[in-house]
């Protein structure tokens, strides 16, 4: 294998989005040339600096063009003529390039483009990060539920980020072909330097960390409320809330109708979260759909307590590590109360956390990625 096309839309914010740019850096030195294709020119060109190796091609696709966003949601008919024009784009682009891996790190949007670049590749991988039973969030990027479905046919090998998203999946769409798992790798040390980076606030009283996307998957508009029951059972913590989104609005009046104005801090996207997650009590997820979230990984390497809604790969990447619990409000209040009141529980999840992190190994995840590109037995 010599050359590999990787799609990938967006690279900024999101948590596959993370991963992908810490496994190019591993990829540094492959004897491979590899070629990114983005509709993100500023995340492109970022990560250009960082990785100068790297042949970057970008394109403007028809999400960036707001006529024809709306004609392709609002009238079915035109949209496979409307992704034909993508598709042409995304060609130009690559010229006469012709690869031998052809790779669509995230479902949805950049699976869909990879639909239109079949052609220009001998093998195609597609890796899957999210639960479609619970968050089929992809299938409004395709002409319709068969073309998605064919896409995935087409595939030589699909690779999932948890046994969760894959049975999930597979409920879907069974499919026969060459299916794996590849859990997301965490450089601890990496993550350990960028959390010693300096905080321009401190904990004033115990203080809950949260991450994300400010969308509904998320339910933070839970976390709120959980918040809200704590204070009434007489133990007020603080929030910090990491993450932008649509819903932002929306959740910062809940949090003023619930009365947690001085105890929540909308923090908005932060490029380096660690510093605030080390400076926290604990982290809590309130999700009621994940795959295999970036950020708990990260926040085990932190040795940082987990409170978390047993959901998709959590189970699976927390490993007994951290508290799960189901994703309703007073399960979830029960366990904060106990965290938050119990420093020698803190640091007992904090000592499990670390042990959990030492599982995470490079060396075994290049392995397995470089293997599902080519074929190889994982």
């Amino acid at each position: 294998m010599e050359s590999v096309l990787i799609i990938m839309n967006h690279l900024r914010g999101g948590g596959a989005e993370t991963m992908l740019a810490s496994t190019l850096r591993l990829l540094e030195g492959q004897p491979w040339k590899i070629t990114l294709l983005s509709a993100d020119k500023a995340g492109a060109e970022a990560l250009s600096r960082v990785l100068p190796w790297l042949d970057v091609r970008c394109f403007r696709d028809i999400y960036h063009s707001f006529a024809l966003r709306r004609l392709f949601y609002a009238f079915p008919f035109l949209r496979r003529p409307i992704m034909a024009l993508n598709w042409r784009r995304a060609s130009r682009v690559l010229g006469q390039g012709r690869y031998d891996v052809a790779l669509s790190y995230l479902e949805g949007h950049s699976a869909q483009l990879h639909q239109g670049l079949l052609p220009c590749a001998r093998r195609h991988v597609s890796w899957v990060h999210t639960d479609f039973g619970k968050n089929h969030w992809s299938g409004r990027y395709f002409i319709s539920e068969a073309a998605e479905k064919a896409f995935y046919r087409a595939m030589d090998t699909t690779v999932f980020v948890s046994e969760g998203a894959k049975n999930s999946f597979l409920g879907f769409l069974p499919l026969r072909g060459d299916v794996r798992v590849v859990h997301n790798y965490f450089d601890r040390e990496a993550l350990l330097q960028k959390a010693q980076d300096s905080l321009s606030l401190a904990p004033k009283r115990c203080t809950l960390v949260a991450v994300g996307r400010l969308v509904e998957a998320k339910r933070f508009d839970r976390l709120l409320r959980v918040l809200a029951r704590m204070k009434e059972e007489g133990v007020p913590c603080d929030l910090w809330l990491l993450g932008d989104g649509k819903k932002r609005p929306e959740l910062e009046r809940l949090a003023r109708s619930l009365g947690l104005r001085e105890q929540v801090q909308f923090l908005g996207y932060q490029l380096n979260p660690y510093p605030y997650m080390k400076a926290a009590h604990f982290l809590i997820s309130t999700s009621d759909t994940e795959g295999y979230p970036m950020v708990l990984g990260e926040a085990l390497c932190l040795g940082l307590p987990v409170v978390a809604t047993a959901v998709g790969g959590v189970p699976e990447l927390l490993e007994g590590a951290g508290i799960l619990v189901p994703p309703d409000e007073a399960a979830l209040c029960e366990a904060c109360l106990r965290v938050a009141s119990d420093p020698s529980l803190r640091e007992r999840l904090s000592a499990s956390a670390l042990e959990a992190s030492s599982r995470f190994r490079k060396e075994e995840y290049l392995r397995q990625f470089c293997a599902a590109l080519t074929g190889e037995k994982g």
